[in-house]
This record gives C-alpha cells, structure tokens and sequence, in this order.
C-alpha cells in the first residue's frame, strides 16, 4: 500500500505537465500563488485527489515541509514529530525512514483510503514540470537536499525559505543558485534591515505588511510573498494584501484565490 498515494497522484497528474501558461497573460501584475502546506496531507481535512487537481489548475509553487530522518534520509512533513498526525510516535530525528514510511497518516477524511508519509524524493518528481516547490528546510543536510533536487531536475524549479543563519549560509554556499526567502526582522528600522539585507541577500520576504517597507523591499529589488492563510482568508484578506502591491500571496485556497486574482487581471 505505501504506493497508493503515489499512483493516485500520478494519475491525476499525468494530463497535463506543461506550466508554459504561466506567465502568458497580459495582467497589469502577475500575483504569484503558493499553495499552503496540504500537499504533504498534513491536513487530513483535504483530499489528496482534489487537491492536487487544484495544483495543476494554475497555481504556481506549492510548500513543501522537509525533514531529515535518523539515517539521513528526507521525508515531507511540517511537525517535528509523529506524533499528532499518525499512528506512531517519536521525533521525526530519532526515526528511520523505513519506520515512518510504515505509518499511516490519520485519516480523518473516514474516506477508505491509505494515507502515507511522502519522501521528499517522491515529491521532488511528482511536482517535475508541474508545479514549482516552495521549499521549507526545517533541517538536515543541505549539500544532500541539494543534491535530491538537482536529481529531479528542479533546481531552476525551487526557492528556499530560511529560518536560522546557519542554514542561510549552507544554502548560500551549496546553491548560490536558487532563491532564498525570509523574514525581516519585524521591529527593525529601514536602516537596520537594510544593513540587514545588505549582509545577507535574500530574494523573496514574507513579511511585509506596511506599504513603506514594500517600497522599501522594491527599491533593492526584493520581491514580497505575504502569508495570508487563516480563519478568515478571503477577498477582504486578499485585496488588502494586494493594496500594498505586493508580488505574491500564501493561500490555503489556490483555485478561489486565482479566480479572484484573474477578475482584477492580475493573472
């Protein structure tokens, strides 16, 4: 059964591999979409199927959680631990990855299906010439993720969010290549964050919520991808991000985002 989901998504992913349309429409700006997190069925309140029929319908990137194992293999998956969304328990760190790939993911869907825990291998060619990879590097080795995407082709297909110095200056030196995204820190002065960018050269920000610092961000020619999943992400949500003219947008619903973004002609 542990490749079920695999060919489940094969099958909805074989129509069609072309992204060619991406940046075909004549928009006023083009808003990039990111998908939020569910392709790794850690939300099991979503349906794998569905959800990705929604990828390939036109969002650009999708998160992708990554993790490395005990023996230094990498598997897909936000928490630390197993423990809330499977049947099993312990850090993901002190686990073999022949021990989590036999567990189930909670299925709360009560939809009949088997639900596992995706490598990021398995990932890496599922989303080849799809969708591109919004990758959040909890840990592991960098040189040997770096080497996973380069296997799969998709080191012109990946942009890398950094959360700790440390990996920003692995990622820098093993990919110098690939886009970098972060935060800037939240109570900074435009002098601080720009000795800050200045030092390290980010490429993408996630955080910018004032129209000043995207202002700010642009002149240096950083782009913005603000997070806007929650409760109430909607419309309202959408075009007050929008209003600070930013360039891209989190979302835990990609097809009603889309089609919001193509009736301002922004897609």
């Amino acid at each position: 059964m542990r490749w079920l989901v695999i060919i489940l998504l094969f099958q909805c992913l074989s129509t069609d591999g072309s992204r060619s349309h991406l940046f075909s429409f004549k928009a006023k700006k083009y808003i990039v979409v990111i998908s939020h997190r569910e392709i790794i069925l850690m939300c099991p309140k979503i349906l794998f199927k569905p959800f990705f029929r929604l990828l390939t319908a036109s969002a650009d990137y999708v998160e992708v959680d990554v993790r490395m194992t005990k023996d230094e293999q990498f598997i897909v998956m936000h928490n630390a631990t197993v423990d809330k969304m499977t049947n099993g328990s312990g850090a993901i760190k002190e686990l073999g990855f022949e021990e989590i790939k036999k567990l189930r993911i909670n299925n709360q869907n009560n939809d009949g299906k088997i639900y596992l825990i995706p490598s990021f291998e398995e990932i890496l060619e599922l989303c080849r010439g799809k969708i591109k990879i919004y990758l959040d590097f909890k840990d592991g080795d960098v040189e040997k993720a770096f080497n996973l995407i380069k296997k799969h082709e998709m080191q012109n297909d990946v942009a890398v969010y950094i959360n700790s110095e440390k990996l920003y200056d692995e990622w820098k030196k093993i990919a110098p290549e690939l886009p970098l995204i972060s935060s800037i820190p939240s109570k900074a002065s435009f002098e601080e964050s720009g000795d800050f960018l200045q030092i390290k050269k980010i490429n993408i920000v996630d955080n910018a919520y004032e129209s000043s610092t995207v202002k700010f961000l642009h002149k240096k020619n950083i782009k913005i991808w603000l997070d806007v999943e929650s409760d109430e992400e909607g419309p309202e949500v959408w075009q007050k991000a929008l209003n600070l003219n930013i360039d891209g947008l989190q979302t835990d619903h990609p097809e009603q985002l889309i089609q919001y973004l193509i009736s301002k002609k922004l897609r």
